[in-house]
């Protein structure tokens, strides 16, 4: 029976000595990544969350998984790689698109934003106190009354 270890256990499993070997092996159109160790215990790079088996539609990134968690030398199997199912690997979200069209949209908010603010610092006019500005909007009310009497 194999074990599902995330990718903290599997790098810390990795560095402690604990692995006799580590691989990448395919099946059907995915590469996953696999070890044994000093048990003889059979292990499998999962998914942090749920602990399913971390599928690699691409091989590189496999290896550059490997690579990050420090294993420079390791086996690749092939021997069951089916190249014309890697769509069967691909997760279909069609949500992802509207998430990315809000994350756009929001992006495009924060800059437009973030300009205004700018601009208002930038601004080298001087800033008017409140009892100013109520003053002239006083005076310009009581002429607009002023006005509107003479024409009646």
């Amino acid at each position: 029976m194999s074990q599902t270890l995330s990718l903290d256990q599997f790098r810390t499993a990795f560095h402690a000595g604990g692995l006799v070997s580590v691989a990448i092996s395919a099946s059907g159109g995915a590469f996953f990544i696999t070890a044994r160790s000093r048990e003889g215990e059979s292990l499998i790079l999962g998914t942090t969350r749920d602990k399913k088996r971390r599928a690699f539609r691409d091989a590189g990134k496999a290896v550059a998984v490997m690579h990050k968690i420090g294993a420079r030398r390791f086996e690749v199997d092939t021997s069951h790689w089916e190249p014309e199912r890697t769509d069967d690997t691909r997760v279909r979200r069609p949500d992802a698109a509207e998430r990315q069209h809000q994350a756009q949209q929001a992006r495009s908010h924060d800059a437009w934003f973030r300009r205004q603010v700018q601009a208002a610092l930038d601004d080298d006019r001087q800033p008017v106190d409140d009892r100013t500005v109520q003053a002239r909007f006083a005076q310009r009310r009581a002429e607009a009354r002023r006005l509107l009497e003479n024409d009646t």
